[in-house]
């Protein structure tokens, strides 16, 4: 009799041979070291950064990895003492102290009146994703989450104020905003990282930002900024960027609020930053999707404070002459793994999961429903995202492939 256990043997072996020969597909590849002044990022997500750190000593940091790689392995989400949320302690000496966090804010914001008709979204349900995604975000991790409203009609109607008080009563700080002469979904994409000019935000806290459809799936995403404290600009899709040449995403960059003031040639006036931007940029007055990530990707890379390879096609897309640097000291470039899990890129989500030990958030496509956001939601609030035996099964190839190779993938 043929044993049960040699079906399992062989897939295993297919998925470590899948996962070895496809790691280049969406900027997941290690890859040797760049003919630049540095290296392409690899797949682990904080180790390479905080090697030769003068911050933290070696048990530390090797205890903080471990943690961040162990991304498979269930959480308590609301223990705060959970090892999950082991940060790195400073190593005992005299030595500078790390800047200061006063408090990580996730910036959020919709149009309350419609929704964009760009790539399908028009019937997307943004207003029910909001509450689930600033619910994760409150739960999973020590954050606080800023949501921004945006409307079109002359008053706050009754149904957007009792919107207000179900995300309040979560602990969201929420901002209603009339758009005024703006575009809507325009206004709501750019106020994101505009909120350093609140009352609520110290210059010191970090301003994170996020959209209302990532749902984040592990306790770690706040992980980078809180351990690596000395680096002012904390961009988690760095490796897209790197490889494919696109924007910035903002799901998820992060800076302290004074350095997004520092950054944004932004005085109060949205259209006139709108307008400056745009003849610095060389953009069409009609352009309008994706103006946001063109700003702040502009206004990252004039600030030098985060750097590309001289002959990557997003200087030539902001019309900014190349300046390639050594932003080591003031960046932070996430890897691949911090990529989005979702419905259709099954071949990435196993990439993500053998590189990244497990998905780091959820995306949504424009088709997906109410009901699939709430199943995820609970899966993910109930610590069933990535317990199945598919990602179990992830595991034991990654495993096999490190045991029989002789070497580690990441």
């Amino acid at each position: 009799m043929i044993s049960k256990r040699v079906p399992q043997t062989v897939f295993l072996l297919l998925l470590c041979v899948f996962c070895m020969y496809q790691v280049q597909e969406l900027a997941l590849e290690s890859g040797e070291a760049s003919k630049h002044t540095y290296a392409r990022p690899p797949i682990s997500p904080v180790v390479f950064e905080l090697t030769g750190s003068n911050d933290y000593d070696e048990h530390d940091l090797n205890e903080v990895n471990a943690e961040f790689i162990d991304d498979s392995k269930p959480v308590n989400h609301h223990d705060a003492t959970s090892p999950s949320m082991v940060q790195a302690k400073p190593s005992k000496g005299v030595r500078e102290k790390p800047d200061p966090i006063n408090t990580i804010w996730v910036t959020m914001a919709l149009c309350w009146s419609e929704n964009t008709h760009y790539h399908g979204k028009g019937q997307f349900p943004y207003k029910d994703a909001l509450p689930l995604s600033s619910q994760l975000w409150l739960n999973l991790t020590t954050a606080r989450v800023i949501a921004q409203i945006v409307y079109t009609e002359p008053s706050i109607s009754d149904e957007l104020r009792s919107y207000q008080s179900q995300l309040e009563s979560y602990g969201v700080l929420v901002k209603l905003v009339p758009a005024q002469t703006m575009d809507c979904v325009l206004k709501a994409q750019l106020i994101r990282v505009l909120v350093f000019d609140l009352p609520e935000v110290s210059p010191e806290d970090v301003v994170l930002s996020a959209d209302v459809d990532a749902f984040i799936m592990t306790p770690k995403m706040v992980l980078p900024i809180k351990v690596l404290r000395r680096k002012q600009i904390w961009i988690y899709r760095y490796a897209s960027t790197f490889d494919l040449g696109n924007t910035f995403m903002l799901s998820f960059i992060g800076a302290r609020a004074k350095t997004w003031k520092q950054i944004l040639d932004y005085n109060g006036d949205i259209p006139q930053m709108m307008a400056t931007y745009s003849q610095r940029m060389n953009l069409p007055e009609d352009y309008t999707w994706d103006r946001d990530q063109h700003i702040v990707s502009y206004a990252i890379l004039k600030s030098q404070l985060c750097s590309l390879p001289k002959d990557n096609k997003l200087w030539k897309e902001l019309n900014l002459e190349p300046n390639e640097r050594d932003d080591s000291q003031t960046c932070w470039h996430g890897s691949g793994a911090f990529e989005d899990c979702n419905n259709k890129l099954w071949s990435r989500n196993i990439l993500i999961r053998y590189h990244g030990g497990a998905c780091k958030w959820w995306h949504f496509y424009p088709t997906e429903s109410v009901q699939d956001l709430q199943a995820k939601f609970g899966e993910i609030m109930s610590g069933q995202a990535e317990s199945g035996m598919f990602t179990q099964l992830v595991g034991k190839a990654k495993a096999m492939s490190q045991t029989y190779l002789g070497k580690s993938l990441i």
